[in-house]
């Protein structure tokens, strides 16, 4: 059996049409983060910002993102459990 992790990642890319101080003072507020998490979150560095195994919580995550304007994507993260040896 193969579980899923789903991740919602930020490259520090915006949706066209926002301003990055808007975005940036919207994402601090919604992720409670600070100066140092949002210089690392705007690297230009893929970062997962958040990791779950309920593809609705993912989209949520996702789609809270996106209407503050940061240009996120889902990854669908496979892991297949390690095989026992009898």
């Amino acid at each position: 059996m193969t579980s899923v992790t789903y991740a919602v990642v930020f490259s520090g890319q915006l949706i066209d049409g926002f301003q990055v101080i808007s975005v940036k003072a919207h994402m601090a507020k919604l992720l409670k983060a600070d100066l140092n998490k949002m210089t690392m979150l705007f690297s230009g560095k893929p970062v997962v910002i958040k990791r779950t195994a309920d593809k609705a919580e993912a989209l949520k995550w996702g789609s809270a993102l996106k209407k503050i304007g940061a240009a996120v994507r889902i990854k669908v993260i496979k892991k297949k459990p390690a095989s026992v040896n009898t």
